[in-house]
């Protein structure tokens, strides 16, 4: 109790000791982050499987509501946009690491994991058979309906609502053509038809019909030559085709 101290066997002691706390701590650093790194690899080994019989995430009060969408609005804004909703397995690239984050503190906050993902986005970034980039990562949920986890990327074009608008349907590509040729006849100057003649005279509703014609004859040779699909076949379509 009352012995002499050795200062040099007292300093390598301290030394040793503040070796293994600070060991210790980095160790335990080391395994918290070990566990979530293995964790968010999981996760993105279910997006990449997801697939419509994967397990629904189940609905909770801890859940924001507003996150919450039927898949009639997400069908809406498919076909405004002309994006595809498909499972995950056919995404062609990699979540980000705030997406995988989100996944992660989402299943902390349910004690859950959550199996069944879907990708609101446009077509290039799926991989479809036969073969502006702003996807929204969902969950399905056991109602039917879709919680909203993350969106990245940019925002979508000003105009992809108005070039997305002639292949929403049959219907809105009639539209369309009717409405292009009425507009072609309606700025076509008077003389080009003969002098004289009247601005609602015979020939420019017969130049009217002459755009439909064309524009219907020109836009169904290239849809088919492209193997297009209307928004309304395509937006849960795994297929190019």
């Amino acid at each position: 109790m009352f012995e002499s101290v050795n200062l040099e066997r007292e300093l390598t002691r301290i030394k040793a000791k503040g070796t293994d706390e600070g060991q210790n701590i980095v160790d335990r650093f080391k395994s918290l982050f070990q566990a979530d790194w293995e964790r968010e690899l999981e996760i993105a080994g279910a997006v990449a499987s997801s697939h419509k019989g994967s397990r629904t995430m189940p609905v909770s009060e801890l859940l924001d509501t507003e996150r919450f969408f039927k898949e009639g609005d997400i069908q809406k804004l498919a076909l405004r946009f002309r994006l595809r909703f498909l499972p995950t397995k056919y995404f062609n690239g990699e979540l980000p690491a705030e997406a995988l984050h989100r996944v992660r503190s989402l299943e902390s906050k349910l004690d859950i994991r959550i199996e069944n993902f879907h990708l609101l986005a446009p077509s290039k970034v799926f991989k479809l058979g036969d073969v502006n980039v702003d996807p929204l990562l969902f969950a399905q949920m056991t109602d039917g309906r879709y919680y909203l986890i993350h969106k990245w990327g940019s925002d979508l074009a000003w105009h992809r609502r108005i070039s997305a608008l002639p292949f929403r349907h049959p219907l809105y590509l009639l539209a369309t053509v009717v409405f292009l040729s009425f507009l072609l006849a309606a700025i076509t100057p008077t003389d080009f038809f003969r002098s004289g003649a009247s601005y609602l005279g015979w020939e420019r509703a017969a130049l009217f019909v002459w755009n439909s014609i064309f524009l219907a004859g020109v836009g169904s040779f290239m849809w088919f030559a492209s193997n297009r699909q209307f928004s309304s076949d395509s937006w849960k379509s795994p297929y190019f085709n």
